[in-house]
């Protein structure tokens, strides 16, 4: 039997001032790779005129879109996803992730 040491954090606050509680998880069996994508982004409202929450929020690859803007003869491209808690744009600077292809919806 492998035991594998998982940290979870737990929200305590609600508020502004969150404090962390770390906890020590056991895996008694291991269950199945995870499917998909899913990284750790902060609502800044970057690249779309600021204004964000400062949430931190757990980002999967179906909340992702790509958004443009267009300037005289310049076209920049932007990976972007919206904030659940305040409905401000972030776009993501130097996205790694898989291609994303689809548009706002």
């Amino acid at each position: 039997m492998m035991v594998l040491q998982v940290r979870r954090l737990q929200q305590t606050d609600f508020k502004r001032s969150f404090k962390n509680k770390e906890t020590i998880m056991k895996v008694i069996t291991e269950g199945r790779a995870q499917k998909g994508w899913a990284k750790e982004f902060v609502c800044t409202g970057e690249g779309n005129g600021g204004g964000g929450c400062a949430a931190v929020l757990l980002v999967e690859f179906n909340d992702l879109y790509i958004t443009h803007r267009y300037c005289y003869n310049e076209h920049d491209t932007f990976t972007t996803f919206r904030c659940v808690a305040c409905g401000v744009e972030t776009d993501i600077k130097h996205y790694t992730g898989p291609s994303v292809t689809r548009g706002r919806s």
